[in-house]
């Protein structure tokens, strides 16, 4: 729209929303949703009034189009942002179209809009602005009243009025319109419009798989591409791509974190340096797992929180082997210091996934987390190229809030019985992991004396020195030991 201001950011409160915007919508913008019907579009737009009315004491309009108003007061009544004081006060008004027109001189709702009817509507429009002190309004939906215009240029004319009106008022507007094949019905919303917010949705396996993409947005910078959302009874929830954090935590060396084995810790100088990001990869039952929470057991006796995310087995089975061992993860987890997490993997969302495990280190201040195991994610659909983006976007937030986390790989080929086939196919991994960790540790099995054994060696542990040899590694009641140095096996 060509008009000229002061490019004023106005948080919309929804936080995802902000975070992709990097920081809100400039006041006074002309904004269309977009999307089929169903996506989503009503539901953002009522939540982005009443979190501002909320978070900003901004009060709002919402114009209803196709339906009487009190239909979409009860249709949204349910949701948790909704506040029933906010309208009964009238800081949030709800009207509708054919409420407005009925003051009008003209005939029915089913008759044509011509201009001089757009005049008297934006007027009204305005008067009721004026009226509320309004600073945001939703007009749900721009595309009937197109069909009522039933004019490209009368309906140019109308949404370039209604915007030139509003922004000298400091009020932004959100218009809901339905998208065919990804354009608009009219072809004009979209070029007259200042931002454009588009909402799609496919269907997966097992539920909806919603993405929200910012089409454009005059007068600021806005992170591009889709990012996913899901629809609660909370409102919308909006999981914006998680920047890569290049500045981390400088990693102090003198600062080691025990793996909570003895040897592991005395092979390694003192243990993990804080923040690394260890993996521990291996083949089937070579102890990869309970190696993870040895590491957990340490930090929960020295009163550290923890975090284990759960991608393998059942959590029952999980505490069950923990039993098994002596570690009481109920008992833990009843006292508030070890946090599950057990996302489901069919029809994920990725960086849904990474926001809950930050949600949790924010919400907790753990200081170790374990994930177990890396080999899961793909079952919930992602390609390698999105795993290794996905695991580079959760290291470097981790190392950049001091947490040193244990990931767990199941990696096959690892099967020796002859030096020189010793190390098998020692690739750490087949998802090429190895670049986005500090430290490897290879787990395999030896064949020795007729009889099949584990061994453990440190293939990797960056910047800090280790024992480079192989060692025999045991697995009882009591957890995980290492044995003697396997020469020549």
């Amino acid at each position: 729209m060509n008009k000229t201001f002061e490019t004023n950011v106005i948080k919309t409160g929804i936080d995802g929303l902000d975070k992709t915007l990097q920081g809100g919508i400039p006041e006074g913008h002309v904004v269309l949703l977009t999307g089929k019907a169903g996506v989503g579009k009503t539901v953002l737009a009522m939540q982005w009034l009443f979190e501002g009315w909320k978070r900003l004491d901004h009060p709002g309009i919402y114009i209803s189009v196709t339906e009487p108003f009190t239909k979409a007061i009860k249709n949204i009544s349910t949701m948790d942002f909704f506040e029933k004081d906010s309208v009964e006060s009238g800081d949030i008004r709800f009207t509708d179209l054919r409420s407005m027109t009925e003051l009008m001189d003209f005939g029915s709702m089913d008759e044509e809009l011509d201009k001089e009817d757009i005049e008297e509507l934006v007027n009204r429009i305005e008067r009721l602005v004026d009226k509320t002190g309004a600073r945001r309004m939703v007009i749900d939906s721009i595309t009937a009243i197109g069909y009522m215009i039933d004019d490209t240029e009368l309906f140019r004319y109308f949404i370039f009025r209604l915007g030139t009106v509003l922004s000298g008022k400091d009020c932004t507007v959100f218009l809901t319109s339905e998208s065919r094949n990804g354009s608009t019905p009219f072809n004009v919303e979209d070029f007259i419009s200042d931002g454009i917010i588009k909402l799609h949705y496919t269907h997966g396996e097992q539920a909806v798989i919603r993405k929200i993409e910012i089409g454009k947005m005059r007068g600021i910078e806005f992170r591009t591409g889709n990012a996913f959302f899901d629809i609660s009874d909370k409102g919308i929830t909006i999981y914006p791509k998680i920047p890569v954090e290049r500045i981390y935590a400088k990693t102090d060396y003198d600062n080691r974190i025990t793996t909570g084995i003895k040897e592991l810790d005395d092979m390694l100088e003192g243990g993990y340096p804080k923040a690394h990001i260890i993996l521990i990869t291996g083949n089937t039952g070579t102890g990869k797992s309970t190696l993870g929470m040895e590491f957990l057991v340490a930090g929960l006796k020295n009163g550290e929180n923890c975090i284990f995310v759960n991608l393998e087995e059942p959590l029952p089975q999980v505490k069950k082997t923990a039993i098994s061992h002596g570690w009481d993860f109920q008992k833990w987890e009843d006292e508030g210091k070890l946090h599950f997490i057990s996302p489901k993997l069919i029809d994920t969302y990725p960086d849904k996934f990474v926001y809950k495990i930050l949600d949790v280190v924010e919400e907790t201040g753990a200081e170790r987390l374990v994930l177990d195991s890396v080999s899961s994610l793909p079952s919930a659909g992602l390609s390698e190229d999105k795993l290794r983006e996905i695991l580079l976007q959760l290291n470097s937030a981790l190392k950049a809030r001091g947490v040193t986390a244990v990931m767990t790989h199941l990696a096959s080929g690892l099967f020796s019985h002859s030096p020189e086939k010793l190390f098998g196919s020692t690739q750490a991994s087949d998802l090429r992991l190895s670049s986005l960790c500090d430290g490897i540790l290879l787990l395999r099995y030896v064949e020795r004396e007729s009889q099949i054994g584990k061994a453990m060696n440190i293939l990797k542990m960056r910047g800090s020195g280790h024992d480079k040899s192989i060692r025999e590694l045991n697995i009882n009641d009591k957890g995980v030991n290492l044995g003697e140095i396997l020469e020549g096996v």
